[in-house]
């Protein structure tokens, strides 16, 4: 059997000042992305939206072919 990558994802939770909980969801990122790009993209989403990113989750989904 092999592993084929299919497709990475990243949803970057925040907290806004007023204590509400905000999901946003990135697709189509590239499958070799280290983990200071994520990290980064984080930073990036909390620079641009003034929340604070308490959680990143990254899926990445493959397919085995037999």
């Amino acid at each position: 059997m092999s592993k084929t990558w299919v497709k990475t994802n990243v949803i970057v939770e925040g907290l806004s000042s007023d204590g509400s909980e905000r999901k946003r969801s990135f697709a189509n990122i590239t499958e070799n992305a280290s983990n200071e790009a994520i990290a980064q993209l984080g930073a990036t989403v909390a620079s641009l939206t003034g929340d604070n990113t308490v959680k990143m989750t990254i899926r990445t989904e493959s397919s085995l072919l037999a």
